[in-house]
């Protein structure tokens, strides 16, 4: 019981692992372009206003408005998709000249929330652009129990299909080669295995329900309270998110047939072949539907990247989850005393189910490394990113603890058998120091998987890495005081090569500074020289001018107004993504 009692521990400390990691999570939809572009001086006004995003975002849950130089908000168009699912176009009114600010609010396809704001000019600025007021942060304890009840599910759906294949491919061969000296052992196997699949079928359906709570919590504006009301949940349940969910509830409860007709104990051999097939196309229907409902979903062509990690979940279910259900089940059954001599048996039956049980764990570790690494493609972006973003930093962590899963696993493998080969004393039998050797390092085995089904849980919510360095490198809108004013910065579009730069001067009221009509700056490059910059006066207070950026790095921006005032702007130009 210490034993299990520590394993439990340890997947403590990996639960915690994906909700300290799930706190990094941002929305998938990263706006990449808007029409106004983002601090733009346009001589006319335009005729709509469109935002270009990462990914496919529902209309239901949407919404984008545009405030005035004066601060009142504008009626605008109701927000209509185009561009494949990928653009927000509204309608506008005839604008007048001056500063505007456009704040929105999307769904992601695969149900996460972003929000922002960024300003245009019509004609000369009227000022900076109005700010808009911040939305109330969504509670930290909701992303914090997400986070758990994706770990649940998780690690259910993974035990499901370990347990499964174990009893299937390593178990049953495993007695059968033994012979009768193993009955007890099977019994007692076959007694916490009907036992366990339910009970893991019952995790993976109430952790999939709770996930639906969640999401309408967290789309509503971040209380339990407003998803329990029935506009909400009519509405999410008619996004893409909903009909995934929906499906993927329909398979879930599809599955609990099989589950119930595979628990039931009976002699040693193998289960009903219809069931068996049954619940392999419902176990692999649910990981696609699974991992459609997020990344691989909002690819341009999805079809493939959904087949690639459905097969990638599959994987790391047979290798984690199986071991999970070896470390639970089946070391508590093979120490049971048989009535005689129990140094052969005990011995002949743990080698059996280490050589098979190893054996399909390599098979599974092949498909786990294959898979990942053509799943990890599109969602990375460039290698550096492995460290530059919080999600290539958990795929790095992930990739550290498989390591040292494998290593462990290299050892049950190559090591082990060996060993269990030599006979043991008289009387140790299954209680030898092989058996010992094994299990401990078994549940450490388990417990470093266990970590990186964390991390790959926290990973579902994580902006991908090609897309959080397209958000780092939105263009610059900063603002400082200079004076007995602030002044406003915005380069855009903030990338190597061609630039436009705008300042404006304005008062505590917004207002552009009268008789401001003459200002200075000076642009520091990476490579420590220092440029002065044209500056032409578009208005009293407003200045622009076209700078070229030679290369990504840090620039800073000194500038300084009539009155021998100064301040200093600072910030990073990101290197372009390839193609």
């Amino acid at each position: 019981m210490r034993r299990t009692a520590r394993l439990l521990a340890g997947l403590a400390v990996a639960f915690t692992t994906v909700v300290l990691s799930g706190s990094a999570a941002s929305a998938h939809s990263v706006l990449l372009g808007t029409d106004p572009p983002i601090g733009g001086v346009i001589a006319g006004g335009p005729s709509e206003l469109r935002l270009h995003f990462s990914g496919p975002v529902e209309v239901r849950f949407s919404a984008v408005q545009l405030t005035e130089p004066d601060g009142r908000q504008l009626p605008i168009g109701a927000a209509q998709r185009a561009g494949g699912g990928r653009d927000l176009v509204a309608a506008l009114p005839s604008l007048r000249a001056g500063s505007y600010t456009v704040g929105w609010e999307v769904l992601s396809s695969d149900g996460h929330p972003a929000t922002g704001q960024f300003g245009f000019s019509v004609g000369a600025p009227s000022g900076a652009s109005p700010r808009l007021a911040a939305r109330p942060a969504r509670s930290p304890n909701l992303g914090f129990v997400a986070g758990q009840v994706r770990f649940a599910w998780f690690a259910a759906f993974m035990f499901l299909v370990g347990a499964a294949a174990l009893r299937r491919l390593v178990w049953g061969p495993a007695v059968r080669a033994s012979g009768p000296a193993a009955s007890r052992a099977d019994d007692r196997f076959r007694g916490w295995f009907a036992k366990a699949l339910p009970a893991a079928w019952a995790v993976l359906a109430a952790s999939g329900g709770a996930a639906l709570l969640f999401e309408a919590a967290t789309v509503s504006g971040g209380s339990l309270s407003s998803a329990l009301r029935p506009a909400v949940l009519s509405r999410l349940l008619g996004t893409s998110y909903g009909h995934l969910w929906m499906a993927q509830t329909a398979l879930t409860l599809a599955l609990a047939l099989p589950v119930l007709a595979l628990s039931r104990r009976g002699p040693a051999g193998p289960d009903p072949r219809r069931w068996r097939l049954a619940g392999a196309l419902l176990a692999g229907s649910i990981a696609a539907v699974a991992v459609a409902n997020g990344h691989a979903g909002s690819a341009p062509h999805p079809l493939l990247p959904v087949a690639v990690l459905a097969g990638h979940l599959l994987a790391a279910s047979v290798w984690a989850g199986g071991l999970a259900a070896l470390v639970l089940l089946g070391l508590p059954a093979w120490r049971t005393p048989a009535p005689a001599d129990d140094a052969g048996p005990g011995q002949s039956l743990a080698r059996e189910v280490l050589f098979r049980f190893s054996r399909l764990a390599l098979f599974s570790t092949a498909a786990l490394i294959v898979t990942g690494v053509l799943g990890s493609r599109g969602n990375l972006g460039v290698l550096a990113n492995l460290w530059r973003v919080a999600y290539g930093r958990m795929l790095l962590a992930k990739l550290v603890l498989l390591a040292v899963a494998l290593v462990l696993a290299a050892r049950h493998l190559l090591v082990l058998p060996r060993r269990l080969a030599v006979p043991e004393p008289p009387g140790r039998g299954p209680r030898g120091r092989a058996l010992a050797s094994f299990g401990r390092t078994s549940r450490a085995e388990a417990v470093v998987l266990a970590a990186a089904v964390a991390v790959a849980a926290a990973l579902v919510s994580a902006v991908p890495g090609r897309f959080a360095q397209v958000a780092a490198s939105h263009p610059v809108d900063m603002r400082q005081a200079i004076g007995g004013h602030n002044v406003e910065l915005v380069v855009a579009p903030t990338g190597p090569g061609p630039n436009q730069l705008l300042l404006s001067f304005v008062g505590g009221d917004g207002v552009l500074v009268e008789g401001l009509d003459r200002a200075t700056a000076t642009l520091r490059q990476p490579d420590g020289s220092t440029l002065p910059l044209d500056l032409t006066a578009l208005s009293s207070g407003a200045f622009s001018a076209s700078v070229s950026l030679p290369t990504a790095g840090p620039y800073r921006v000194a500038v300084s107004d009539p009155a021998g005032n100064s301040t200093t702007f600072s910030f990073k130009v990101p290197k372009p993504l390839p193609g």
